[in-house]
């Protein structure tokens, strides 16, 4: 992340939410 302090930890959350989600999303049909 390259938010600082107040937005760090924020950030960083986000960015794992988005990354285990994708990793736990079913495969797209076809």
């Amino acid at each position: 992340s390259k938010a600082s302090a107040n937005g760090q930890l924020l950030e960083d959350r986000v960015q794992f939410a988005f990354a285990l989600s994708k990793y736990a999303a079913p495969p797209a049909p076809g």
